[in-house]
């Protein structure tokens, strides 16, 4: 999962003017890797349009074939559950379901197969929270902010009616990245610090990122004597 998120990072340095022609080279070499191990349709066709980079036809129809191959396995599957299984199967082909439209398609159809998941009767908190950093990790690869901001929010009501420990700490990491994003670094600085000795959300991004990521946020954004306290 986390090296799918990396395809949002690589999106932006081969869009961008900023980037030499030699490291975009690099950077797509590395991002059409990706691409065609996750079947990411949409992200490929809308890098290809930002950077002005010609579609390959071919790989396009390829990803498409093993993407529409993939679901309808796991509709099959889902159809079975529904027959003859109980509801956590059925909640587990639709979140396959999800995620593979989250690799593959664009971000609204993805949403509506989240969305078929999150109303199955007897979803715990638990289950929905789960979504919910779905939700988000679609927010962040596509830069929706305010999607982000509504999923970080809806994920706090639950965490507060009875999140369990690894979640909230979870939770910590998504919101500090959406902080990141809108540039709120005082309080994404004090979340990241706060999970620096509790980090799992490796679906985001790895461990030295995230320490990256909290040295140069508390830098910049704390005072000296926090810093030296909490950070050196």
């Amino acid at each position: 999962e986390g090296e799918w998120m990396r395809l949002a990072d690589l999106r932006y340095r081969i869009s961008t003017p900023k980037s030499s022609k030699q490291k975009k080279e690099e950077d797509m070499k590395e991002f059409l890797r990706i691409v065609e191990k996750f079947d990411a349709i949409a992200v490929y066709q809308a890098t290809c349009s930002a950077a002005g980079i010609k579609e390959d036809a071919g790989l396009v129809q390829r990803m498409t074939a093993n993407r529409d191959n993939r679901l309808k396995e796991v509709e099959g599957a889902i159809e079975t559950a529904m027959e003859l299984e109980g509801d956590m199967e059925v909640r587990e082909g639709l979140m396959c379901k999800a995620q593979i439209l989250a690799r593959s398609a664009e971000q609204a159809v993805a949403l509506k197969a989240y969305d078929e998941a999150m109303s199955l009767p007897k979803t715990t908190s638990g289950q929905k929270l789960d979504i919910e950093f779905n939700l988000m990790r679609v927010g962040l690869f596509w830069s929706d902010i305010p999607f982000l901001d509504k999923h970080v929010q809806a994920a706090h009501v639950l965490v507060d009616n009875g999140g369990d420990w690894e979640r909230r700490n979870r939770l910590k990491v998504y919101e500090a990245t959406y902080l990141l994003c809108i540039r709120d670094f005082k309080k994404a600085a004090s979340l990241l610090l706060e999970s620096i000795s509790t980090f799992t959300a490796v679906e985001l991004y790895d461990y030295p990122k995230f320490v990256y990521y909290t040295v140069v946020c508390a830098t910049v954004a704390l005072d000296r004597k926090t810093v030296r306290d909490k950070v050196i």
